[in-house]
C-alpha cells in the first residue's frame, strides 16, 4: 500500500474511532468544536486507544502502532497536504523514501480518479472529509 493509501486508511480508522467515543460527530471539524465547545480537552484518547491532540488549525492522531495522522481544517474540511503524508509515512516501522513531489504527483492522480478533493494551494480531501 502506498504512503496516501496507507494515510487515507488511518484517516478513515480515526473518524470510525471518533464515531465509537460517542461524541456524536464522525469528523475532524467536529472533534475539534466539541473542544472549542468545552466538551472534551484538548488532549485525549479516542476509543480503540487512539491519542489526540487538537492545535491550531487542526488535530494530530497517534494511533497504537505508532503512525501519526496530521489532519488541519481547510474551509471546514478535515484537510491534508504531501508534508502530512510524509509525516505518516516516516512515523511507520519502514518509511518511504519518496518526496514531497511525488506525493503531489499520487494525490494529483487521485483527484483525476475521483478519490480526492483538491481544495487548492496542495491541499486535498477525500469524500468523507467534507
Amino acid at each position: 500500500m502506498g504512503e496516501v493509501e496507507g494515510y487515507l486508511s488511518s484517516l478513515s480508522c480515526v473518524r470510525t474511532s471518533i464515531r465509537q467515543s460517542g461524541l456524536s460527530a464522525s469528523r475532524i471539524a467536529e472533534l475539534v468544536c466539541h473542544y472549542l465547545d468545552g466538551a472534551i480537552p484538548k488532549t485525549g484518547r479516542l476509543s480503540g486507544g487512539i491519542e489526540y491532540d487538537i492545535h491550531e488549525a487542526g488535530c494530530r492522531f497517534i494511533l497504537l502502532e505508532g503512525h501519526v495522522v496530521e489532519v488541519d481544517m481547510v474551509g471546514g474540511a478535515d484537510a491534508f497536504d504531501a508534508w502530512r503524508i510524509l509525516l505518516y509515512s516516516s512515523s511507520a516501522l519502514h518509511p518511504s523514501d519518496r518526496g514531497i513531489r511525488d506525493i503531489r504527483v499520487e494525490c494529483d492522480s487521485l483527484v483525476r480518479a475521483g478519490r480526492l478533493i483538491a481544495l487548492g494551494q496542495g491541499w486535498y480531501v477525500d469524500r468523507e472529509g467534507t
